[in-house]
This record gives C-alpha cells, structure tokens and sequence, in this order.
C-alpha cells in the first residue's frame, strides 16, 4: 500500500473516530507518515484535553 493510500485510510478511520466520540482534529502540516507498520509500535500521545494540542512521541 502506498504512503497516500495508507493516509486516506487513516483519514476514513480517523472520521468514524471523531463521530463516534465527538473529538475532531485541527492539523495543518502536522502528519507523521512512518515507513512502516512496526514503526509505530511505540507510540503514545499526549492525554490535555484543556491544552489544545494532540502530540504524540515514539518511545525508541
């Protein structure tokens, strides 16, 4: 699968995500595409909900 196909994949996830729990994303030029699945095996994002940002760190 492409790197593009892999984004809009997430995107359409992402979507049922926002609807299901009524949190939308604000992103501009803010996207992490990895090479590969298991790159992301250690990923965690911040937990603020009163700061207004959505970060996330890899733990290598």
């Amino acid at each position: 699968m492409t790197e593009q196909q892999r984004f809009e994949q997430f995107v359409r996830e992402l979507t049922a995500i926002s609807k299901k729990h009524g949190v939308g994303i604000i992103s501009i030029g803010g996207v992490f595409v990895a090479e590969g699945a298991n790159d992301m095996q250690d990923i965690s994002y911040t937990c603020d909900s009163t700061s207004g940002d959505l970060e996330f760190k890899l733990s290598h």
